[in-house]
């Protein structure tokens, strides 16, 4: 057999090979019901609109770009009908068309199929990037597209040919069309093209072919964008937050300092498997001091400065946090909290000893990769694109880990070239691989169980004639089966008294939670201690089991139904009145707008009250008691004549009790972890929770007496902040808020 034969024979086995995992991938999504998971609710709800109306329209949840996934997603719901299990299908199929180029540009690089074949699984199964091929998240797609743009730009530098080029150009189109940041691979490649030492008319001839594509998608994108459709609100926070990181350079200089920490302890995390199956190549001792200790110990110092001391959240802590898989989900505790936290320090430290290694070896390999990837060759082009992308996750607005996987191939490329004359420990490797693979199939089997169980439960309700907006069941039920809902009714705002849900707040203000769907028999989530929708109200209703591999024990889901509201009422003494402290208020206005006390008559009825102007805000630092308190106010509205009926006043109450005083005064409870919050890079964003919603119409023309149990609080010092706003048209101002009377009551 030829060389050339057995090349092509030793291609298509490793390709065959990787398509027995998707194989088994695909046997495994088909096992469970599939269901909306976390932000893909927003994503397949825009292949769902378009399948069925042919209108491109996203929801307000919407980010990135997304249209070609959504074309993608509708290919396969014409082909094989529209449902949850369809969307993850096609994430599946373009997985494994993106790996398969990886491993076609691995092989382009120059090495054996067996090591672009171990590098390629270890891509698919590394925890980060695994779950999200059973998601409808805009990760892997974006993904897969960046490393075929690669892949055909690396081509056509390497085989010196314009048509590589064109194809590229058509990819990185596709990718931006998924994620604003696909933009970059062909500036990226531009910008090669400019340093590189070659003939001007070819360098502009592949300018042109490579930028003029995706310049012009570009451009219609933002025109269709803001001009046609209309900027979504989550796009909005994005691009201000990008902005931001330029006009307060202070933003970026702090996320530049702390981010390539946590990138590179994410790639550590990815690469454990590669990095262990390296440490035979420490083992050498030179002057009676062997490498691995002096790594070890390293790896051991930065873990406790960076990870325990400064508090930076490593890639583990994001990943079960972000995917709820391990131990939290929207409602209730799911996991045995201690032990887990024990796990996932061991593999955080694991994780830092793991990119430890790793630098360590490409420092030792440093002259050789210089010669490697100097300017210009194909291999600097990588690097150029790998670094662009790099560089784009210091201005991103969030830092969730998993958009971190961007790097994950252009960095493996590098180690590998690093490595090429060194033989990888394979009977090493190849064991930790298998060992990764079942660590994250074992976590996406508890993941997709618990998920179909709460959302089996939900249908359950629905099929008792249950409305579904008094179904509360986590961020994607309640903005599947409500978001629409409460666009079409924004009059129906439910009061909300005790913690409420962010995504209830924003997305589905309708929702009126009767039934919640909780991991445990109290809506205690996390270790914060919310405490929603005044949880001691709910009683279990029913209760479902589902076996998890992860816990390898049965779980169970429960149905929580709301009792008779309780209003705190009691006649007590008064703590602290709000109108005989207004020079302690901090004010968040517009210039020209008064806030101030004053009495104010609303039929027939006579207070004294706060005077809020819409869409403002005002702060008190407050010390609550030691003892049961309450907040109790009358709320009100003066119309100016002509006010619109169908525009009222939206009033929030919202708290902060994340202050240093209180993390000093309970230092022995709280324990290192949380007294250092303060230093964690995401306190300095922190915003106050809400605590109070209440809508009030034009029509609702008498003081509403409305009582808060701040008891949650006793003993603490908070910021409480009243924040009005017009609704739903937050344009139109022609009310004025009135808090009458507000005052804090404690028990005599």
């Amino acid at each position: 057999m030829s060389k050339e034969n057995a090349t092509k024979r030793n291609d298509l086995f490793a390709i065959c090979i990787l398509a027995a995992f998707f194989l088994l991938m695909v046997l495994l999504l088909y096992a469970y019901e599939n269901y909306p998971i976390d932000d893909d609710w927003s994503y397949i709800w825009a292949v769902k609109n378009f399948f069925s109306t042919g209108q491109m329209k996203f929801t307000d949840w919407t980010a990135p770009s997304l249209v070609s996934q959504v074309w993608w997603g509708w290919i396969f719901s014409y082909l094989f009908g529209f449902s949850f299990a369809t969307m993850r299908l096609s994430i599946l199929v373009i997985s494994f068309v993106g790996l398969a180029f990886f491993y076609r540009l691995v092989r382009e690089v120059g090495h054996g199929y067996s090591a672009s074949l171990c590098i390629t699984l270890l891509l698919l199964v590394n925890p980060c990037s695994f779950p999200l091929t059973f998601t409808f998240f805009t990760d892997i797609p974006f993904l897969s597209l960046l490393i075929i743009s690669a892949y055909f730009f690396f081509k056509g530098e390497k085989d010196d040919r314009d048509l590589p080029f064109l194809f590229g150009s058509i990819i990185s189109s596709l990718a931006l069309l998924i994620r604003q940041n696909g933009l970059l691979i062909p500036i990226a490649v531009c910008i090669y093209l400019a340093v590189k030492e070659m003939d001007k008319k070819k360098a502009i001839k592949r300018g042109l072919l490579t930028i003029a594509l995706p310049l012009i998608t570009f451009a219609i994108f933002i025109y269709w964008l803001n001009v046609i459709h209309g900027q979504t609100a989550e796009s909005f926070k994005h691009a201000h937050e990008i902005k931001e990181n330029f006009l307060k350079p202070q933003l970026l200089l702090f996320k530049i300092l702390w981010r390539p920490f946590v990138i590179l302890e994410f790639i550590g995390f990815s690469l454990i498997p590669l990095s262990f199956a390296c440490v035979s190549k420490l083992r050498s001792v030179e002057k009676g001091t062997s490498p691995l200790f002096i790594l070890f110990m390293s790896s051991g110092i930065l873990f406790f400065l960076f990870f325990e001391h400064v508090g930076l959240f490593p890639s583990i802590y994001q990943w079960a946090d972000g995917f709820k898989f391990a131990f939290i989900s929207e409602y209730g505790i799911r996991g045995i909290f201690n032990i887990l936290i024990l796990f996932f320090k061991l593999i955080d430290f694991a994780s830092v000893f793991s990119i430890t290694i790793l630098v360590y070896l490409l420092i030792k390999q440093w002259p050789m990769l210089k010669e490697k990837f100097s300017a210009p060759s194909p291999f600097f082009l990588l690097l150029t694109i790998g670094l662009f992308q790099l560089l784009f996750l210091f201005v991103t607005r969030k830092w969730y880990s998993r958009y971190f996987i961007t790097v994950l191939p252009f960095f493996l490329i590098v180690l590998l070239e690093g490595q090429k004359k060194e033989q990888t420990e394979k009977k090493i490797l190849l064991p930790l691989l298998f060992l990764f693979f079942l660590f994250s199939l074992v976590i996406c089997q508890d993941f997709m169980a618990w998920n179909q169980t709460r959302w089996r439960a939900g249908k359950e309700l629905l099929n008792e004639g249950i409305p579904a907006h008094t179904i509360s069941a986590g961020f994607p039920w309640d903005c599947w089966h409500s978001y629409d809902y409460s666009k079409a009714h924004p009059l129906e705002v439910t009061t909300q008294k005790g913690e409420v849900p962010w995504w209830i707040e924003d997305l589905t203000p309708a929702v009126d939670p009767a039934y919640v769907i909780s991991s445990s028999p109290h809506l205690i989530s996390d270790s914060s201690n919310r405490n929603y929708f005044q949880t001691d109200q709910y009683q279990v209703y029913k209760a479902y089991d589902y076996f998890s591999l992860f816990y390898l024990m049965k779980k169970r889901v429960y149905v929580l139904k709301r009792g008779e509201r309780r209003e705190s009422r009691f006649a007590g003494e008064i703590y602290f009145d709000f109108l005989k402290n207004l020079p302690l208020m901090e004010v968040k206005k517009k210039e020209g707008e008064d806030i101030r006390a004053g009495a104010v008559t609303i039929r027939e009825a006579r207070k004294e009250a706060l005077l809020q102007p819409l869409n403002t805000q005002v702060t008190f630092r407050i010390a609550l008691p030691r003892k049961p308190c309450v907040l109790k106010m009358n709320l009100g509205g003066l119309a100016d004549r002509g006010a619109q009926e169908e525009n009222g006043i939206l009033f929030k109450i919202l708290i902060d009790d994340a202050l240093i005083d209180n993390l000093e005064g309970i230092v022995g409870v709280m324990g290192t972890e949380h007294r250092n919050a303060f230093m964690k890079p995401r306190a300095l964003f922190a915003k106050p929770r809400t605590f109070f919603i209440h809508y009030l119409k034009p029509s609702d023309q008498k003081w509403q007496e409305t009582y808060l149990d701040f008891s949650h609080f006793s003993g603490k010092v908070i910021d409480l902040t009243f924040s009005v706003a017009a609704w739903p048209h937050p344009e139109e101002q022609s009310m004025v808020a009135c808090w009458g009377e507000p005052i804090i009551m404690v028990e005599h």
